[in-house]
């Protein structure tokens, strides 16, 4: 069966049009530990900066624990949220995670910075997911 006309992926609740449209991304940035070290900093820095390029919005931040971004995000009150996270946190059933810009051992678990988009806006999530592996290969990131 041909899919003529057929703009693939689709976000479900049109966050890409969201955005150019308001020309802001509503981003939220997780503050768990306290502990951002310089270059994870940096790493956050150009993922939004790539993103801003890439639709032509500027950054909205919100900073806040990761919780609360979390359901701000599968609400729709956010676009997009950038923290650390545990590699195998029970959010990655709720929410789209991008691959890590960095991970972080600790003991036999490990924090991984990565951006979170909200399920279902595949075209967003693509974009995040793009540009993260980018921000991570620039970096050396494995």
């Amino acid at each position: 069966m041909a899919i003529s006309g057929c703009d693939m992926p689709r976000d479900v609740e049109g966050t890409t049009e969201a955005i150019a449209t308001a020309g802001t991304i509503r981003i939220g940035l997780a503050e768990n530990s306290g502990k951002t070290t310089q270059d994870d900093a940096q790493l956050v820095s150009r993922l939004i900066t790539r993103l801003e390029r890439k639709t032509g919005a500027h950054a909205q931040i919100t900073r806040a624990t990761s919780e609360p971004l979390l359901l701000d995000l599968e609400a729709g009150e956010l676009d997009l949220v950038i923290g650390s996270f545990a590699a195998k946190t029970p959010w990655v059933k709720r929410v789209s995670f991008a691959p890590a810009l960095a991970t972080h051992p600790r003991g036999e678990a490990s924090l991984e910075l990565k951006a979170a988009g909200r399920n279902g806006e595949n075209r967003w999530i693509s974009l995040i997911e793009r540009e993260s592996r980018a921000v991570a290969k620039e970096a050396g990131t494995p």
